[in-house]
């Protein structure tokens, strides 16, 4: 079966990537607005306020423009064309968390070295204000030290925006790319160039991108959303818990250091046994569900 044939005609994939955008920006919008609403409701908590905006950004703009991009070009099953209805199983889970557990070395000397790139002063001048707006807006829904705060850390950065991030870029963006002129190794990659993007993080844009391939294969191999989201949804909230474990006093900073300075001998390490894991999860689960990657649209 031809994935660029079975998909839709291109006039319906020009359509679909004008609503998801359209929907996009529009739900930005609403979240944004909203948010300042909350922000007179809540005053003096802004990090109710964010998490409250975290929301409806995840529900406005990422998971309603991705059901509308398939429903309004008349699929009768958006849920199904977005990978929400293909089940998975735990050796995919466990698969898949194994490679996440095996890059974290590697992807600190990644992320080390993206962080150190420089850039005409102007231009970097602009992009580290953009990473210390996004830094500080991430340091405030995650101060918190009480269990509750760490469950609705969990719940809201972790699962919500894993699940609605994939639902977007995977589930949607990448799926509707693919076609005659764009095969699924390209709308793979495309879809982790606009979610890293999108984050407005430049000295983290080679680590998310290379996170948001990950995602993408993952998705493309099982055809499920719900694999891609889980491993997200995980890669998310490891950050909310160390986070919320050094505040408390605990000594998370090795997380962060494994891989690079005097431990740089391990991302090499972790660069051949991510490799091997990535081939695992190529063998066992584009192997066993192949055959529901891409589904017909009604």
């Amino acid at each position: 079966m031809n994935p660029a044939s079975d998909f839709r005609t291109t006039p319906s994939r020009t359509v679909s990537l004008l609503i998801l955008g359209g929907m996009l920006f529009l739900g930005l919008c609403l979240a944004s607005l909203a948010g300042q609403a909350f922000a007179t409701l809540l005053s003096g908590n802004e990090r109710a306020v964010l998490l409250a905006q975290s929301v409806l950004q995840a529900m406005l703009g990422f998971i309603l423009p991705s059901w509308l991009a398939f429903r309004l070009t008349g699929s009768r099953t958006p849920w199904k064309n977005l990978g929400a209805c293909t089940g998975v199983s735990c050796t995919d889970i466990i698969l898949a968390i194994m490679t996440l557990i095996l890059a974290l070395p590697m992807l600190n000397e990644i992320i080390n070295l993206n962080e150190g790139i420089r850039f005409p002063d102007s231009i970097d001048k602009t992009f580290r204000a953009w990473e210390n707006e996004a830094g500080r807006f991430t340091d405030t829904m995650l101060d918190t030290t009480s269990p509750g705060g760490l469950i609705a850390g969990i719940i809201i950065v972790g699962v919500l925006t894993g699940f609605a991030e994939e639902i977007f870029f995977r589930g949607a963006l990448q799926k509707i790319l693919i076609g005659p002129s764009m095969s699924p190794q390209g709308a793979v990659w495309t879809a982790a160039l606009v979610f890293s993007i999108m984050h407005f993080q430049p000295f983290g844009f080679i680590p998310r991108l290379l996170l948001g391939a990950f995602f993408g294969y993952l998705y493309l191999w099982s055809g499920s959303i719900w694999l891609s989201a889980t491993a997200h949804a995980i890669n998310n909230s490891v950050v909310v818990l160390t986070t919320w474990l050094a505040l408390r006093g605990h000594n998370c900073y090795f997380i962060e250091t494994w891989g690079t300075g005097d431990t740089l001998w391990l991302s090499f390490i972790s660069l051949i046994f991510t490799s091997g894991a990535i081939i695992l999860c190529l063998r066992f689960i584009r192997g066993r569900q192949i055959p529901l990657r891409y589904g017909k649209n009604n």
